[in-house]
């Protein structure tokens, strides 16, 4: 495929990629074991943070997948109502955060203030979108959006979305209620490590049982011929682009987003492209960085 003209198409329709050097809108991240157990209001806003993001990703996935799949049947997106709906996604996320917490709220969570702290739930949002729209649709995408498929591929396309929509409501309910226990009520280190541990075991598992999920709209080989990759490794790679960018709304230091898989055909944090392989000479550099 073409991910230069794929990239192009996620920036003209309003997809922002976050830059290598990205940094997090918030102060400097406490450490797990001493961030948390704040007072009610405080916490209460904690949980609208991780809220917003959540569902502003959710939304404008909806909008996002209700587009392309028409273009993919050789139908038409309107695609500045949908770049409408996706403004407005994000104002609801802006407008909840601004009802329930006050800047001296959030200026105790850690952040600089309210503009930083919609920065984070934007951020997050905008992420999460860009990572499901490439690891999906990547192949299919032009630079006037994406072009039509055949029938097998487009159900193979059909499922991965659904599939990766799953993991996103999954893994960020999982993280949520995590972090959210954490920032309303002492919990000791050694708790807060088990509790971090059986998330993730849970979030490995889980992964399993939506790899299968293509198996009966999607062939291997077909899965194989169009991604370059199994599903696993799409599923893997939302996993944990989720749980890192839900993490980063909380602002504590271990949840957070590590280093990107180059290669793996999904957009994640820190790279600027992502063509589902590591060869220079293409589209996208070895490093997914555009230097």
């Amino acid at each position: 495929m073409s991910v230069s003209r794929g990239r192009r198409f996620l920036i003209a329709a309003g997809f922002v990629l976050a830059s290598p050097g990205a940094a997090l809108a918030h102060r400097r991240p406490l450490p797990l074991s001493d961030w948390g157990a704040y007072g009610p209001v405080e916490a209460r806003c904690q949980r609208t943070l991780g809220d917003a993001a959540a569902r502003c990703a959710l939304e404008v996935w909806a909008i996002r997948r209700a587009c392309i799949e028409s273009q993919l049947a050789g139908g038409q997106c309107d695609t500045g109502a949908a770049d409408a709906g996706v403004d407005q996604a994000r104002q609801r996320a802006l407008d909840n955060v601004e009802a329930h917490c006050s800047p001296v709220d959030l200026v105790t969570l850690q952040f600089v203030g309210q503009a930083d702290a919609f920065a984070d739930v934007i951020l997050a949002c905008r992420t999460l979108e860009t990572a499901l729209v490439s690891g999906a649709y990547g192949p299919a995408l032009g630079e006037s959006g994406a072009t039509p498929v055949d029938d097998s591929t487009r159900a193979c396309m059909r499922i991965t979305a659904q599939i990766g929509e799953n993991v996103l409501r999954y893994v960020a309910r999982n993280q949520r209620a995590m972090l959210d226990r954490f920032a309303s009520q002492p919990v000791s280190d050694d708790d807060k490590r088990l509790l971090l541990g059986q998330v993730r075991l849970r979030t490995r598992q889980a992964n399993s049982k939506f790899a299968l999920m293509a198996g009966g709209a999607c062939a291997a080989a077909d899965y194989q011929r169009i991604y370059q990759h199994p599903v696993t490794t799409f599923v893997t790679a939302i996993a944990g682009t989720v749980a890192c960018l839900t993490g980063n709304v909380y602002p504590q230091d271990t949840v957070v987003c590590g280093a990107p898989t180059c290669g793996n055909g999904v957009v994640e944090p820190h790279e600027d492209c992502d063509d589902g392989n590591t060869n220079d000479g293409d589209a996208c550099p070895s490093s997914c960085l555009n230097q």
